[in-house]
């Protein structure tokens, strides 16, 4: 959510710049329910579609959705996620082995898919189509299930240029 500079001084501190991305801004905007800090954040700020989509669930995603911060995120161009068949997602549920002993989840729960990375938190994963996902809280991470024959094989978890394969566990389905 931050765009950081990092630099090495003379006598070997490293001296750190931050600020936070057009992404962070928008979905801190969005989770604090404040319409006129949205309103901000789209007019000053240049998000993509894949933000402003998942900056719509996010603002959807609970039952005191705010409709005006709901209305502006569409005005700004946001679209829901693709629809994703139910027997296609239960298929991508289980546990995957990547490498480096690297383990991840992924559950589904009142239909809505969630990852587990390495027992840490879990993150809503949001449709990009039908076997691609991306994190809710990341805008430029993708998960990209591998399906044969109706069963996910596996995952490629791409983050940037860094990509990761994950294969489902042995024994379990």
């Amino acid at each position: 959510w931050h765009a950081q500079l990092i630099i090495r001084d003379l006598n070997r501190f490293w001296i750190t710049f931050g600020q936070p991305s057009a992404y962070g801004i928008l979905m801190d905007a969005v989770h604090s329910r404040k319409p006129a800090a949205v309103r901000a954040a789209l007019e000053h700020d240049r998000v993509g579609p894949q933000g402003l989509t998942n900056a719509l669930v996010a603002a959807t995603d609970d039952s005191e959705a705010n409709e005006e911060i709901v209305a502006l995120l569409k005005e700004a161009g946001a679209l829901p996620p693709p629809e994703v068949d139910p027997a296609l997602l239960r298929a991508h549920t289980g546990l995957f082995k990547g490498e480096k002993g690297m383990e991840a989840k992924i559950s589904l729960n009142d239909g809505k898919l969630y990852a587990e990375p390495g027992g840490e938190g879990r993150l809503r994963l949001i449709a990009i189509d039908q076997n691609t996902f991306r994190p809710l809280t990341f805008d430029r991470v993708t998960v990209r299930f591998k399906v044969e024959n109706g069963k996910t094989l596996g995952f490629t978890l791409q983050d940037g240029g860094a990509k990761t394969e994950f294969q489902r566990a042995a024994g379990v389905s």
